[in-house]
């Protein structure tokens, strides 16, 4: 079951980002890129972002957080990402059919995960871009709801 989660499970949720980024993203981006992306996910600087609005939502397996997503004005996806141990199940189908069904339109989808995006009707809206280390390509949603 998705939903949306409280404050004190965030460092859950940092731990999946984190996990998931050192396994699937880190080697592709820049050393300023890993520290940035640590910054972003620390459990601190998540509640911070909970604080202003962002939605947080995961899934448990038992006592494993599987899958866990971050919203901003219900109409962006922050990050989509998958506990390591649980990739190629459907989780993260799974949640982006979730976040999709609460409105989200746009996401900045670091490169390996492009063609997940664009398999779920997602369209790139320009070229890769790189901001504070971090590579990115902006997309959008073209898909039926």
């Amino acid at each position: 079951m998705i939903r949306i989660v409280e404050p004190t499970e965030l460092p859950a949720l940092s731990k999946i980002a984190r996990a998931s980024f050192e396994a699937q993203l880190a080697p592709q981006f820049s050393e300023a890129g890993r520290e940035e992306y640590l910054r972003f996910t620390t459990p601190e600087a998540m509640a911070a972002r909970a604080a202003a609005g962002h939605q947080f939502l995961a899934s448990r397996l038992g006592e494993h957080w599987i899958v866990m997503a971050e919203v901003r004005e219900s109409t962006h996806l922050v990050m989509l990402f998958v506990a390591p141990d649980f990739l190629g199940a459907g989780y993260g189908s799974g949640m982006l059919a979730r976040v999709l069904a609460m409105g989200v339109e746009t996401v900045n989808a670091a490169p390996p995960a492009r063609g997940f995006y664009e398999r779920a009707g997602f369209a790139a809206q320009g070229e890769e871009q790189e901001k504070n280390g971090i590579r990115f390509v902006p997309m959008r949603w073209k898909g039926e709801r």
